[in-house]
């Protein structure tokens, strides 16, 4: 496998990527969280954050920006339909510019309306980091993983990510699950049991089950903290969990027996996401990195890795990625390509571009 650069897209401070149809187009979305301010030093943690997630729709074999969606400190973007109804709900961070920042920030669904994304309805988060929908039975939810362990501040919700429940005309409070400095989740099921994986970076990252009318904890994984990402995946009838840690070695987890065994030490820092792309009945990994160092002195040029797997990973590629945040791949016109989200530079400023590559 090897990725030929094919598309750049500017973008500052992109933390994801996520593509979706509606109406049998093809849309890309990019969360931005900051940009750069002139005359400030260059730091991960400045800029201004009120900046707005990036739509862009693919025409003529290439994306073209489609709207720009005001939003402050973005962090993730999840689309998902109800019926006739699209939504793409968007994760804030933060909000405000270096140095009078805000964590205590909502986070906003919106609803495609004309033809565009309007605001539907906004949730009181505070630093939420991801977002995510998923249905059980007839129900439809939406996570929103939040906090920052931040001793100062007293503030209750930093210490819950919240579940809610669609009850027909909006998303409702269903559960509050404790976390410490939630990251990414992952709503997934084996043998019609229902799972949600949650990252966190400061304590053991979780999996928690559904027992019929709410998650409870299932098991606990890296309680070194770390936690960035979840990425479940089937091969050859097993079920895995790779497992992403910025701090630490990453992992692979397989389903042995009723619980999820450790099978893999996928060796090295920085990894941010995982993402799984089968392919006649090849199985790859994309593991995109995103720095090492400290905050306060980021390495953000790295090489990511693509794995093969086939009962543990190998890997067989890499490519270049400055503070990556996320790869997806998708197929259009018999091609496959890959879009990559970086955001931040080697000389450590938000403009860098997301980049689409062709996969061959």
């Amino acid at each position: 496998m090897k990725l030929v650069p094919y598309q750049n897209i500017p973008s500052s401070g992109a933390r994801g990527v996520e593509l979706f149809e509606i109406d049998g187009d093809l849309y890309l979305s990019i969360p931005q969280l900051s940009e750069d301010i002139v005359g400030d030093s260059p730091s991960m943690n400045g800029g201004n954050s009120e900046t707005f997630v990036l739509v862009y729709k693919w025409q003529d074999s290439k994306f073209i920006e489609y709207q720009k969606i005001p939003s402050p400190g973005n962090e993730h973007t999840a689309f998902y339909s109800i019926g006739n109804r699209h939504f793409l709900a968007v994760a804030s961070i933060r909000g405000g510019k270096n140095p009078n920042f805000t964590m205590d920030v909502s986070s906003t669904v919106y609803e495609w309306v004309d033809d565009s994304f309007i605001e539907f309805q906004s949730f009181n988060t505070f630093a939420a980091k991801s977002c995510e929908f998923f249905e059980i039975g007839s129900q439809h939810y939406l996570i929103y993983s939040q906090g920052v362990k931040e001793p100062s501040n007293d503030n209750d919700k930093q210490n819950y990510s919240q579940i809610y429940r669609w009850d027909g005309s909006c998303f409702e409070l269903f559960q509050s699950i404790p976390v410490i400095w939630g990251y990414e989740t992952s709503f997934f099921s084996i043998e019609n049991k229902f799972f949600l994986a949650l990252a966190d970076n400061l304590g053991a990252s979780k999996i928690l089950q559904w027992n019929g009318t709410k998650f409870e904890l299932f098991q606990e994984v890296d309680a070194q903290g770390g936690g960035r990402d979840f990425c479940h995946f089937i091969h050859e009838g097993s079920h895995y969990l790779a497992f992403a840690n910025l701090l630490h070695d990453s992992s692979l987890y397989k389903w042995d027996n009723g619980t999820f065994i450790k099978i893999q030490n996928l060796d090295g820092v920085a990894a941010r996401s995982f993402y799984v792309y089968q392919d006649n009945n090849a199985t790859y990994l994309f593991r995109t990195n995103f720095i090492s160092g400290t905050r306060q002195e980021p390495v953000s040029a790295l090489e990511s890795t693509i794995y093969q797997f086939d009962g543990s990973c190998v890997p067989v590629a890499t490519y270049s990625t400055f503070g990556g945040t996320d790869t997806k791949v998708f197929i259009k016109d018999d091609k496959k390509y890959a879009v990559v989200s970086n955001s931040l530079s080697k000389s450590i400023r938000f403009d860098t571009p997301t980049i689409v590559y062709e996969v061959l």
